[in-house]
């Protein structure tokens, strides 16, 4: 039997509660647990994001799976033998579903999410861990919930093993959780050259060009 190759993102989450009330993450899950697998999803106009398994375990983590797809659409199952397509029949309550696994870790905060290219991104299941708290659980009235990409030493040591950097891109993406302004969610910052000119590979100067951009924009956003 051949091995399963999967992506695996880390990532930081923070909870935050009104009046910066402290919050306990083994409760937070352990509440989540609580809900029925019917409370604990979120539908858009054209995805359906549910997350039907919640455990939290001894060591201090919990792990979930979440799965993502569109509701109404019949699958279209195609024969290799008989050259044939076919449709199968769904219920109103049933979706074509890729399951996304994720691992949250208490004392360092660290969550590790299972990448797939379709399925539950790390922004959907944050909107479904503080949905569905919030909806169904009075203790957590008013909880946001957050996962932000982590990035460490060897992310640098990444970037300086490049001998060229042709384009450089920072976005910016509802930096804090009381972020206001709906109508402005994100903004972004790039650097790059028309005649595909490599720019200066260090680190320092092109952070230092971006964070110089981001300052600019800042005077556009919510104060």
């Amino acid at each position: 039997m051949g091995r399963t190759q999967r992506k695996l993102e880390v990532f930081t989450f923070h909870a935050h509660l009104p009046g910066d009330e402290e919050v306990d993450y083994r409760r937070l899950f352990m509440d989540l647990r609580g809900l029925s697998a019917g409370q604990r999803q979120e539908r858009t106009r054209d995805r359906q994001i549910a997350i039907p398994s919640v455990r939290v375990v001894k060591s201090g983590a919990a792990i979930l799976q979440a799965y993502e797809g569109e509701p109404e659409v019949a699958p279209l199952i195609y024969d290799t033998a008989a050259g044939t397509e076919r449709y199968a029949d769904t219920t109103s309550t049933e979706i074509v579903a890729t399951k996304t696994h994720a691992r949250f870790e208490f004392s360092s905060r660290e969550a590790i999410i299972e990448y797939n290219h379709r399925g539950a991104k790390a922004p959907d299941i944050a909107d479904v861990v503080a949905g569905s708290l919030v909806r169904h659980n009075e203790r957590w009235a008013g909880l946001s919930f957050e996962l932000a990409p982590h990035v460490d030493a060897s992310f640098v040591e990444s970037i300086d093993a490049f001998e060229r950097i042709r384009q450089v891109k920072v976005r910016l993406t509802e930096p804090n959780y009381d972020w206001t302004d709906s109508e402005l969610r994100r903004t972004s910052v790039g650097a790059g050259h028309a005649r595909a000119i490599a720019l200066e590979r260090t680190c320092k100067s092109y952070t230092r060009m971006l964070w110089t951009g981001l300052k600019r924009e800042a005077a556009y956003l919510p104060g």
